[in-house]
Parts: structure tokens; C-alpha cells; sequence
């Protein structure tokens, strides 16, 4: 990438020419964080090598409520040190009763 003294300059036999080089970004292996916890999943990716970007989606059961359900790239797949990891958190919400259905009247019992 770079040299001292620059091309075409002249130097005396035996002096020291500096040489810079590109080397190649290092590659980590992208970790499995699927089921894990958002704080357990960012921490796993970071050590790695990584940085996370993380996405709430809405899940169907409480099992998967705050963990991850997702994750690009895929495990074990191979990326450049500081590369992005997309994670998907599952977030689950209780549903809310109909509003519009009707209860289900009930008979009281009758006084003596």
C-alpha cells in the first residue's frame, strides 16, 4: 500500500526501504444464538467478533418470548470480524378478550 521513500526515489545500497501491506480482515465463525436470550445472544455475537442488530417480532406462544427466533447469516456460516448479525427476538403478547363477544349468561340460584 505504501513505501519510504516513495517509488523512483534513489537510495544508497543497503538502506532500509518501510513497506506497507493490506492484510486480510480476519473471518469468525458466525455462533449459533437461536433460543438463546436477547442479552445472552448480543454478548455470544460480540465476543465473536460480530455486532448484533436486533428486531422484536410478535411470537405465537410464551416459550419464545424473549428469545431468539431468528438469525442472518446463519450459524457457522463465516464472516469478516465486525460484521452485522441480524437476530429476531420474539415478543409475546398476551391477546385481548373480543371486546364485541357476548358473556354467557348464567342463572342465579333462586332464594328459598
Amino acid at each position: 500500500l505504501k513505501q519510504t521513500p516513495g517509488p523512483g526515489a534513489s537510495v544508497d545500497e543497503g538502506a532500509t526501504i518501510a513497506l506497507s501491506v493490506a492484510k486480510r480482515p480476519a473471518e469468525v465463525t458466525v455462533p449459533d444464538v437461536l433460543g438463546q436470550s436477547r442479552q445472552k445472544a448480543v454478548a455470544a455475537l460480540e465476543a465473536a467478533g460480530l455486532k448484533a442488530r436486533v428486531r422484536d417480532e410478535p411470537v405465537e406462544t410464551p416459550d419464545e418470548d424473549g428469545t431468539v427466533v431468528d438469525q442472518n447469516p446463519t450459524p457457522d456460516s463465516t464472516r469478516k470480524r465486525g460484521a452485522t448479525v441480524f437476530i429476531t427476538v420474539g415478543a409475546f403478547e398476551v391477546p385481548e378478550p373480543d371486546a364485541s363477544a357476548t358473556p354467557t349468561p348464567t342463572t342465579s340460584p333462586e332464594a328459598p
